[in-house]
Formats: structure tokens, sequence, C-alpha cells
């Protein structure tokens, strides 16, 4: 992506490189559907495309006996492929929650076989449920602004740009990734980010020494 400053820049010129992984060469895959045998015992459960934070839930149409409310069930009737780890407790009298304790791979398909005779008497074809859900692809979007000159530094220009991601992305990560550099000597340059509502980042790059010759930012 390339940006050319305009006459009043002295030629600044910018750009910008982004390597943030945003494709996958998993295949599509058929979610896995209950049978409507099981809606006499269970109301909803965690299905569709989600987001890589969210926890998995089975929703019991009537209260299972021994229901201890936010204590972790020692024997996990969650049984999830690829495998991840987790606990689980009832956050009301009818569901049943397993948090993950990392958060799920963007754009990874789940099956998940729950062990139901566990909680409730069901006929043995029934014993267990099996359904399957997919994490949101973490995607982006990337906008920059126009370049600042300010009245009180005019012998500098800043950047600031804004970040969009499908799904949530913690602040530190991507702190981690973005690097800037003043070509072609690599001097670094401070970004800072700062995460606006949802899933929308800005990113500002400052203290940029004007000079009559072109000059070019990376951005990575």
């Amino acid at each position: 992506m390339k940006l050319k400053c305009n006459q009043f820049l002295a030629g600044c010129f910018i750009l910008l490189l982004f390597f943030i992984s945003a494709c996958s060469d998993k295949k599509i895959t058929d979610p896995i559907i209950p049978s409507s045998e099981f809606s006499p015992y269970i109301s909803a459960y965690t299905g569709g495309i989600i987001s890589k934070n969210t926890p998995i839930q089975i929703e019991f149409t009537q209260t299972p006996s021994g229901v201890e409310l936010y204590k972790n069930i020692k024997v996990n009737p969650f049984k999830i492929s690829p495998k991840i780890k987790g606990e689980t407790h009832w956050i009301n009298a009818n569901t049943l929650e397993f948090i993950p304790t990392e958060n799920l791979k963007s754009g990874e398909i789940y099956t998940v076989d729950f062990n139901l005779s566990q909680f409730i008497s069901v006929p043995k074809e029934l014993s267990t449920f099996t359904f399957s859900f997919q994490v949101i692809e973490q995607l982006f979007s990337l906008f920059v602004d126009p370049i600042q000159v300010t009245t009180e530094a005019t012998d500098k220009v800043k950047i600031t740009g804004t970040l969009t991601f499908s799904d949530s992305e913690e602040i530190d990560d991507i702190e981690s990734i973005i690097s800037a550099h003043l070509l072609p000597n690599k001097k670094p340059i401070s970004v800072k980010v700062v995460n606006t509502n949802a899933n929308t980042y800005l990113f500002s790059l400052s203290d940029i020494i004007r000079k009559e010759n072109e000059q070019k930012v990376e951005l990575l």
C-alpha cells in the first residue's frame, strides 16, 4: 500500500506494509447439526460462528439434579476436538458452561461430544450430544489518515490510522506485531496503539523529522 503526501509535506513518502495472517487453507466443513431427538432434553447450545473468547454452553430444558452453581465439575463432560483445556461449571440452574483456559484458535472448526447421560437419564443412543462450531477468521482492514503537520512543530510530521479486526484482539498482541522504521537506515519510530471501541484500534507515529528529500516510513 503506498500513499503520497501532498506538496506541503516536502515530498514525504509513506510506505506501509502489514504482515498479519488473514487467510486460511482450511477445508470448508459442514456444521454438525444434532438430531431433533435431543430437543426434549437440550434447549440451546453454542453453535455457528463464534468469537475466539466465547465460552461453550449447554442449556437443558429442565434442571438436572445435583446442580451446584459456579462450582467446577471434576469430571469434564465436554470432549472437544481439536483438544482445548478449560473448566466447566453451572452458571444457572439449567446452563452448563465450559470456559477455555486460552482463546480459541481463529478460523478453527471445533467438534464437541457432550456426555449428556452424565446429568440426566436418556436413551443409550442419546447419551452423547455432538455438535460443532467455528471461530471467526481473524481479518483486518487498514485506513491511513492524511499526514499531519502541527503549527507547534512544523519540522515534524505525524502519521495516524485505524485498524479494524473481525474478532477481538488484545492490544498487547497488536503492539507486539507492529513496528515502524525510517528507511533506508531502519531507524526505529515509536508506535502508539489505542483501543477505541469493540475491535477498532487507532495507531500513531509521531516526531518524524521533515526533510527536503523524499523519505520512506516502513510500518510492519
